[in-house]
């Protein structure tokens, strides 16, 4: 007796391949983007609407353009198969750009105020 696998007939099968293929897939780097630019928009509307001299909108700003230039690069490298890691990236990387910006321009802010307090330019 045979033990090898056959194919089961396709009308055996609950649903077509085309259905399994379409399932299976992460998504497409078309629906991450229409995602980014759905979170980005009103993140900037909010950000240009807060009254603190324009701080936020200033770190969103260059969050936003590091942002599209890394997805922007994403697209181009991996346009035609693109991993779940990418689409992962290009849907939610924009949380890591801002945190990033956040923490180096707070991170500049203390230096500049050490050096100044240590130049004698600011009171401690």
């Amino acid at each position: 007796m045979d033990n090898s696998k056959k194919p089961i007939h396709r009308s055996f099968q609950l649903t077509p391949d085309s259905e399994l293929a379409v399932s299976s897939s992460p998504g497409s780097l078309r629906k991450a983007l229409a995602f980014a630019v759905v979170q980005v928009v009103p993140l900037l509307t909010v950000g240009a609407l807060l009254l603190d001299r324009g701080v936020v909108f200033r770190h969103l700003i260059v969050a936003t353009l590091g942002f599209w230039c890394f997805a922007l690069l994403v697209c181009v490298r991996h346009q035609a198969n693109p991993s779940r890691l990418n689409i992962y990236l290009v849907k939610y990387g924009f949380w890591g750009w801002f945190l990033l910006v956040c923490l180096i321009a707070n991170l500049l802010q203390i230096i500049e105020r050490v050096v100044l307090v240590g130049a004698g330019c600011v009171a401690g």
